[in-house]
């Protein structure tokens, strides 16, 4: 079994207008001390798919469907008083904006120990040690003395630095980042994915990093899954994500990503508009309407993962003509 084993997860969101189909049947796993980049574009179902690990999700969110397992732990099926006792110990989560997560009113440091405190880890003088270290290992200058600080005292590159070590105050096994360099300019943004990498090899954690940007999560990850519509259409090691991607929707994401390397071309953007997954969900391909390639078979039934190559699976009728895969 996986470190991180998720199994046809399905999650409804019921408001008073209807039913968003958020997330479709996903299947993914992680081993211990490996890195797993979830891609794809705003509304594909990532990080409500993270939220639902750390349990996280708002209340008119519904699990209709599947398993979340962490090693031998069924996380679905525990109380809350349970779940929280994982929190920040066995997993933690680093949020996409800081500014939304850290409280104006109280200090870096009383918002550092807490974690330690609530799960009595530590003495409030024990904490207080091991902020200011976890502060110096992530690059805050002066941490003894900016562990007294507020949140407005700090830009906002250095508040992920501070989520970061946040995250990382009780020791955890698996660190979920969800977004955590958007809005940064790129030499921040650098310095931020290369800490993460750093800190996940020092402490063989295992990372799951949420982003939209393809060529961060092929630098940053060991494995690349593709979510669109609230499912997987595409899995594969982040070597081959670049040059060796099938689906058309990841060929299509690759497309309108700027190049820095090699000849300078206008990013081509994809056609249509991404599923709207508060209607029906269609009874073929979710991609087929903004598809290039869809033909009759796609619109009527819905394409499985298939194996096209060692630990490479795609969603695509035009990949299993081709290849003859077999189903995953």
């Amino acid at each position: 079994m996986a470190f991180l084993d998720i199994d046809e997860l399905v999650i409804r969101f019921h408001r008073d207008g209807g039913v968003s189909r958020a997330v479709n049947g996903v299947s993914l796993s992680l081993e211990k001390g490996q890195s797993l980049g979830i891609v794809g574009e705003s509304g594909s179902g990532k990080s409500v798919t993270v939220k639902a690990i750390m349990r996280l999700l708002p209340k008119h969110a519904k699990y209709e469907g599947g398993e979340i397992r962490l090693e031998d732990r069924s996380l679905l099926d525990l109380t809350e008083g349970a779940i929280r006792h994982l929190r920040g110990r066995k997993m933690a989560m680093i949020f996409q904006d800081p500014h939304a997560y850290l409280n104006a009113t109280k200090t870096i440091g009383a918002q550092m120990i807490e974690p330690l405190l609530f799960h009595r880890l530590a003495s409030k003088a024990e904490a207080r040690m091991r902020a200011v270290e976890l502060l110096r290992q992530v690059g805050i200058p002066s941490p003894e003395r900016r562990v007294a600080q507020y949140p407005f005292e700090f830009s906002g590159g250095m508040l992920q630095r501070v989520m970061i070590a946040m995250a990382l105050m009780g020791q955890p096994d698996l660190l979920i980042a969800d977004e955590p360099t958007t809005a940064l300019d790129v030499t921040v943004q650098a310095q931020i994915l290369d800490l993460l990498g750093d800190l996940k090899r020092e402490r063989d954690m295992s990372l799951i990093l949420v982003t939209h940007d393809l060529v961060v999560a092929a630098k940053t990850c060991d494995t690349i899954v593709v979510m669109y519509g609230g499912r997987v259409i595409e899995r594969l090691p982040s070597k081959s994500l670049l040059h060796s991607s099938q689906h058309p929707y990841t060929r299509g994401l690759i497309a309108c990503t700027p190049r820095v390397k090699g000849p300078q071309t206008l990013p081509t953007p994809i056609g249509g508009s991404p599923l709207n997954l508060r209607a029906p969900l269609p009874d073929g391909c979710l991609f087929a309407d903004r598809c290039p390639h869809c033909f009759a078979r796609c619109r009527v039934e819905q394409p499985q993962l298939q194996r096209v190559g060692e630990r490479h699976e795609v969603a695509c009728f035009l990949t299993e003509q081709q290849t003859g895969g077999v189903s995953a």
